[in-house]
């Protein structure tokens, strides 16, 4: 599911999770809900959803993964 994200996507998702550190899962759905992201995390609601988020695994020390 990860896999077919674009570089652009990627990175701001990388980078939104650096930020956000363990519970960027919780930031991004709570962000996603109060329509606070734009650009590429506000599209990947769109392209990808609520189930892509609960599925997906990623952690910056070892990348990502489909739970």
């Amino acid at each position: 599911m990860y896999t077919d994200l674009d570089a652009e996507t990627l990175a701001a998702l990388r980078q939104f999770i650096h930020e956000n550190g363990p519970s960027w899962k919780n930031a991004l759905s709570a962000d996603w809900m109060r329509g606070r992201l734009f650009g590429p995390l506000a599209q990947l609601r769109e392209t990808h959803g609520w189930r892509w988020l609960a599925r997906v695994e990623m952690r910056e020390d070892r990348g990502m993964a489909d739970a």
